[in-house]
């Protein structure tokens, strides 16, 4: 059952932290502490992973599930959104001779293989 506006706004803390689904993998993470983080568990090569898609209220629901739609094209045209989420965080900061040397050096040569369609992207995207 996909969560409502209200029900992720009525979400306290509690003595453990919890999860309420919305579906699709995307779910809203309710800390101990009140904070309330979006998230997306995924599968990529046989491997299960976590995304973090933002904290609520700068990440509305509306936003959190175009978020996972995203994530989900990424994920049908073999990519992996974390490592794709990782190498536009690189790019924006170094430009993309310095993140290519980065990837080579630190032995990431598979995943650099596997991301090389990511970087086209973001070259078409920057």
């Amino acid at each position: 059952m996909k969560l409502s506006a209200s029900q992720v706004k009525s979400a306290k803390p509690a003595e453990k932290s919890y999860k309420l689904s919305d579906g699709r993998g995307m779910f809203l993470h309710v800390m101990t502490n009140g904070a309330k983080y979006w998230r997306l568990k995924y599968r990529f090569s046989g491997k299960e992973k976590l995304l973090s898609m933002g904290v609520y209220p700068a990440i509305s629901l509306a936003e959190a599930r175009s978020l996972c739609d995203e994530a989900k094209a990424l994920l049908r045209s073999d990519r992996d959104p974390g490592l794709v989420k990782q190498l536009k965080k690189n790019f924006r900061k170094n430009n993309l001779k310095t993140h290519l040397k980065l990837l080579l050096t630190s032995g990431l040569k598979r995943k650099f293989q596997a991301c090389l369609k990511a970087t086209k992207l973001e070259l078409y995207v920057f």
